[in-house]
C-alpha cells in the first residue's frame, strides 16, 4: 500500500510539472510593419511608436489594454467575438512623418501581422480625435490587416486567438521547454527508484 501511494503521489507531482513547462504561450504584444497610402494611392512614411509601457504612455493606453473596455466596443460591431479569445496584437502610436498638411485623407495603413490568416479575426481599434476608442472597419488578409483612417494617434490591434495561424506564430523557446519536461520526467522517474527501494 505504502508503494502504492508513492507511486500515485510521483506520478501526479511530474504530470503536474510538465504541464506548467509545457503550458501554450500566451499572445505577446508585437510589432507589426506598417505602410500607408492616401486616398490618391501614393504612399505616405508614417511614424510607429510601439508601445511596451502602457502605463508610461498615457491614460488612453492604459484603458484599451484593459481586455473589458476593448472587448465592449468591438462586441458591438463583432458579436460572436467571446471575451476569453480576445487577445492584444499590437499597440502603437502612429503619425505622418513630415507633417499632415498635404496629407489626402483618408490613409490606408496595412499592418503587417504574420499570425494572422485569411480565417482569423482581427480588429483595429483607433483613438480617435484624441478623445475616444473606435473599433474601424478592417479586411484581413493573408499576414496583413488594413484599415482605413481619417486621422492618426494611438492604435490597438486586437484579435481571436482561437483563430490565429500559430503555425506562422514564432515558436522561440519551445525546445527550452521541451528539455525541461525531460529533466522532471527524469527527476520523477529517479525519485520514485529511490521512494520505491527505501519503501522496501
Amino acid at each position: 500500500m505504502r508503494k502504492l501511494i508513492i507511486l500515485i503521489t510521483t506520478l501526479v507531482l511530474v504530470f503536474a510539472i510538465t504541464t506548467v513547462a509545457y503550458a501554450a504561450p500566451s499572445v505577446q504584444l508585437g510589432t507589426p510593419n506598417v505602410k500607408a497610402v492616401d486616398a490618391d494611392g501614393n504612399a505616405v512614411e508614417v511614424v510607429v511608436e510601439y508601445v511596451k509601457d502602457a502605463a508610461a504612455a498615457g491614460p488612453e493606453y492604459v484603458a484599451i489594454k484593459d481586455t473589458d473596455e476593448a472587448f465592449d466596443l468591438i462586441k458591438v460591431k463583432h458579436p460572436t467575438i467571446t471575451k476569453a479569445d480576445l487577445r492584444m496584437i499590437s499597440l502603437m502610436n502612429v503619425y505622418v512623418k513630415n507633417g499632415e498638411a498635404d496629407i489626402k485623407w483618408p490613409l490606408t495603413l496595412t499592418f503587417e501581422v504574420s499570425s494572422i490568416g485569411k480565417t482569423s479575426k482581427a480588429f483595429v481599434l483607433h483613438f480617435e480625435n484624441q478623445e475616444n476608442w473606435v473599433v474601424l472597419d478592417s479586411v484581413v488578409g493573408d499576414g496583413v490587416v488594413k484599415a482605413e483612417f481619417d486621422s492618426l494617434s494611438p492604435v490597438a490591434i486586437f484579435a481571436d486567438s482561437s483563430l490565429i495561424n500559430t503555425e506562422e506564430a514564432p515558436k522561440t523557446g519551445e525546445g527550452y521547454m521541451m528539455y525541461i519536461i525531460i529533466l522532471a520526467m527524469v527527476a520523477g522517474t529517479s525519485f520514485l527508484g529511490v521512494s520505491l527501494k527505501k519503501a522496501e
